[in-house]
């Protein structure tokens, strides 16, 4: 019946190609919006920060967002901070967009009062072994904001697996539990040519006492793990975002800007920028990097970086500092590698738990 009395069918976009024609309509219907408070008009810096956050808003450089709803808000908020201007300056829609954000930050201000406090344990200096910050991002659905989750893997001779803690309390959705089954599988492919895949190795996201889901902590996961195993420490100046596949790859996430600022936020917060800080996430994901000034400033001047990566191999290397090595012909790797560390650890497990009693006295 639906298809009878409803005969075409248009299914509209929520963001449009940033193409030179729609940027000039877009331009244009900006200056029009304008005009109808009180038949200002709007400086052409400020229509080109509109426009950027058009684009911050799909989440895409390439792309405009197309709730043009947004875009009128910000500008009747400028019109009124024009007060008696005939023009909308850059200045005008600026302090819209910062007043907006104050207005609607409540929930992440405390969060970060608490990382601050210490109160949510977060390290932005040193090494760790076992424990890496990811990020996460969460959405109010007027405003989105992102922030560091401390996940640590604690490893032991078993035959487990990897062992979500988040699934075996019903904390985490199915995305998050296929996300913590894959770092099983790649772990699988890469380490058990030679002999069986025999460990233990408990991953949890810490203080979290409310659900968990999607698998853009993945990477994370795996990092931690593969520290416990080897016996490396992680920086923990570095933050890492990133789901992974069962070959290594990398795959692309959501909200990758709000997760970079956020873990920005909380170097700042916690003693502020050494030189050294940064965020590790997919090469995927290059082209959703639309950052607040004040960090785009920050990465320009080398006070804070970002690096994309394209498989586990390059994030390991990142937050390790050692070569994670390649496999030879048999499958084994060369000893002073974050993989070679693994194998060998993985090998001991093994030789443990198939010796009997007796033997099991020398290890």
């Amino acid at each position: 019946e639906f298809q009878a009395y409803f005969s075409v069918k248009a299914d509209v976009d929520a963001d449009m190609e940033a193409s030179d024609g729609n940027i000039s309509a877009y331009a244009a219907m900006i200056h029009r919006m304008a005009r109808n408070y009180g038949g200002r008009k709007i400086a052409k810096n400020a229509v080109s920060r509109l426009l950027g956050m058009a684009s911050r808003w799909s989440g895409d450089r390439t792309r405009l967002s197309a709730q043009f709803e947004r875009v009128e808000d910000a500008l009747r908020e400028a019109a009124h901070h024009a007060a008696s201007s005939r023009t909308i300056s850059l200045n005008c829609v600026e302090k819209a967009l910062l007043s907006r954000r104050e207005r609607n930050s409540r929930i992440e201000d405390r969060l970060h009062e608490q990382i601050n406090e210490g109160t949510v344990m977060i390290d932005v200096t040193g090494r760790t072994l076992g424990q890496v910050n990811a990020l996460t991002v969460r959405d109010l659905g007027d405003h989105a904001f992102g922030a560091p989750s401390r996940i640590t893997a604690r490893t032991s001779i078993g035959r487990r697996g990897v062992i979500n803690l988040e699934r075996d309390i019903s904390l985490s959705g199915p995305i998050q539990q296929k996300g913590a089954m894959v770092v099983q599988g790649f772990l699988a492919g890469r380490f058990a040519k030679r002999f069986p895949l025999s460990f233990n190795a408990s991953i949890t996201f810490e203080q979290n006492y409310g659900g968990v889901e999607g698998d853009s902590a993945s990477l994370a996961e795996l990092i931690a793990i593969l520290s416990g195993l080897s016996g490396i420490p992680v920086r923990q100046d570095l933050a890492i975002t990133g789901s992974v596949n069962q070959h290594g790859e990398s795959q692309a996430i959501g909200g990758v800007h709000h997760k970079v600022e956020g873990f920005f936020r909380s170097c700042c917060d916690r003693g502020g920028l050494t030189g050294s800080q940064g965020v590790v996430m997919p090469k995927a994901n290059e082209t959703n990097l639309i950052l607040r000034d004040e960090v785009a400033d920050a990465v320009a001047k080398k006070r804070f970086h970002i690096w994309s990566v394209e498989t586990i191999d390059e994030a390991a290397e990142i937050l390790m500092d050692m070569p994670a090595g390649q496999p030879d012909r048999h499958g084994a790797f060369e000893p002073n590698t974050i993989y070679g560390r693994v194998s060998l650890e993985l090998e001991r497990f093994d030789r443990v738990l198939r010796a009997g009693p007796a033997e099991q006295e020398g290890f």
